[in-house]
């Protein structure tokens, strides 16, 4: 019988045992990469409050320039590059996140420190293994989405829009 790694693929379910327990995770859902994203958003520096603090010595009109331009990216803030999330989900919060949105579904229990404690005993190819099965491809694998096509594909409207 021919094996083949079509779970991964597909991002189905996997375990692992780590420390004599297994552990089963989950494919990540569409409301999971939502609160992936929200948790991302929420974790930026208020535009605003930095500019405010940092503009504060400034002549007026340079300090009205700074909050405007603060404010144009406050409106902003709610948008994600994929050069942010992908920046994002190979952080260390970012893998715990993850892995803690994965294992959530099956071990309830478990608290993101709980996930956390969990990930610090993972060799680096276990962490590897993790963020290839949950984003598709390990920390840095990608890099900055640089090269014109990636943008263009992550920026461009859906066709018919």
């Amino acid at each position: 019988m021919m094996m083949t790694r079509i779970g991964e693929l597909t991002a189905g379910e996997w375990c692992e045992t780590i420390d004599g327990r297994e552990w089963r995770f989950a494919p990540l859902s569409l409301a999971d990469w939502a609160e992936f994203e929200a948790r991302l958003v929420a974790s930026r520096p208020d535009p605003l409050a930095v500019a405010r603090d940092a503009s504060e010595s400034l002549p007026a009109a340079a300090h009205r320039g700074v909050l405007e331009a603060a404010f144009a990216e406050a409106c902003r803030a709610t948008r994600v590059t994929i050069d942010e999330l992908v920046e994002f989900a190979a952080s260390g919060a970012g893998t715990v996140l993850l892995c803690w949105l994965a294992l959530r579904r099956h071990h309830p229990e478990l608290s993101e420190a709980d996930v956390a404690a969990l990930i610090s005993r993972w060799t680096d190819a276990e962490v590897s293994s993790a963020h290839t099965r949950l984003a598709g491809a390990p920390p840095g694998a990608y890099g900055p989405a640089k090269n014109s096509r990636r943008q263009a594909t992550a920026t461009s409207p859906s066709p018919g829009a």
